[in-house]
Order: structure tokens, then sequence, then C-alpha cells
């Protein structure tokens, strides 16, 4: 009788486990571009480019299930930065005791205007404070300064930002709300439109050396690799 019971509770556990892999995309019937997900104990937590103004968040215990949450800022909270652009593509993390969403702001076409800036929270829900911006595109001279995604390795934080105009690197403070002093970009890769451009607006003086960017902490190798085989896979 136990041996019958016992797998009967087998079976039962078996087919649960299986219902709750099982899904049909969308697993969320709204536009959520460019989603970034967070683990925090065992819930899941998304944010997205605001299609949904104001940065959505959604929450789900098997990344199936998803709930609305609300959303990162308000319309009194919303970073300044590039009045009158749109939030894009926020990436997650958790550094230390905070909860920090790095973002693109931009207006279309702005491609020298748009910038990289920062937000901390205390948990992943929200609400989430604006820090301000990290750098604008004509700041740091690298044209369409959008997407960013944040790494460590060995102890250093950096952060990784570009679209098809090239892709850039810089190290970050220890409470990665700020560029570290005296760092300096590096590309990981560049395109011709954006060699091209980003000479056009040097002078004469400028344009005639074409020695990459350095900085004073290197690009570590696997940060450069992992970026570079995304690229190479992407359609």
């Amino acid at each position: 009788m136990r041996q019958t019971l016992f797998v009967l509770a087998l079976a039962a556990a078996t087919l649960s486990a299986t219902a709750q892999t099982q899904y049909t995309n969308p697993v969320i019937n709204r536009s959520l571009p460019d989603p970034t997900i967070l683990r925090a104990g065992n819930t899941f937590y998304l944010y997205s480019t605001e299609d949904i103004h104001n940065v959505p968040i959604y929450r789900s215990r098997d990344l199936i299930q998803w709930n609305y949450v609300g959303t990162c800022f308000t319309d009194a909270t919303r970073p300044q930065m590039v009045p009158g652009g749109g939030i894009w593509a926020p990436d997650i993390n958790k550094i230390g005791d905070k909860y920090v969403l790095y973002y693109s702001k931009s207006t279309w076409g702005g491609e020298w205007e748009c910038g990289i800036g920062v937000a901390v929270a205390s948990q992943p829900r929200g609400p989430f404070t604006d820090v301000g911006k990290l750098f604008i595109s004509s700041e740091i001279d690298v044209q369409n300064s959008i997407d960013p995604f944040y790494i460590e390795d060995n102890d250093k934080k950096y952060l990784f930002w570009g679209s098809f105009r090239g892709i850039y690197a810089i190290e970050l403070s220890d409470d990665g709300l700020s560029v570290k002093e005296g760092a300096q970009k590096a590309p990981t890769s560049t395109s011709t439109t954006a060699t091209t451009t980003s000479s056009a607006r040097q002078a004469p003086a400028a344009r005639a050396s074409t020695a990459p960017t350095t900085w004073s902490s290197p690009v570590p190798d696997a940060s450069r690799d992992l970026i570079t085989t995304a690229m190479a896979k992407a359609p």
C-alpha cells in the first residue's frame, strides 16, 4: 500500500512539474521591448523599454506567469536628462545592497544628444531614484550611446554600450553609479560609419591619428570575448 501511494505521489509530482514547464509564447501579451530580468530570492523581475510609460516592472515565480507590478518612475521622478526623450533598453543589476538600473534615453534621430543614465532602489519593485546621467554621446564622443550592459570582472565593474555605430566599454566606480575617475572608453568593435562620422567631428590634427583609444584599466578579456561572441552570433 505504501509503495502504491509513493508511486501515485511521484506520478502526481511529475505531472505537476511538467505542467509548470509548458508555456505558449508570448508569455506576456504586451509590447515589452528589450527586456532585462533579475532574480531576487525566488522571484524574477522584468523591466523593459517604456512602451508602457516610465518603464514597466513585471514579477514572476516561474518565468512563465507574469504579473504587472508598476513602473520604475512616475512623471515626477522620471529622469530629466535628454528632455523629451524615451527610456530604452534598461539593464537591471544588484550592486551591494542596491538595485541599480542603467538606462538609455534618446529621441529619434538624436544620436549625438542621447546618453546613458542610472537609477537606484532598495528593492527590485522600486521606487527608483534617478542618480542622473553617466554620459551623453557628444560628451564621450560615441555616436548613438544606447543599450547599456553591466558586468563585473575580477572585482571591477564595467559598462558596455553602443549600437551599429560600434560597441564600447568603460570602467565604473565601486558603487557602479558613475564612471571611474580617470577611466577612458575602449572600443570593443567599431563600424565604418561610426569611424567616418566621428572623424568628421574632429579637428584635422585629431583625424591624423588612427590609434585606438585606451583606458587606465584594460578591458577584461573575458568580458571582451563575451561581447564579441554575442555580436558574431547576432543575425
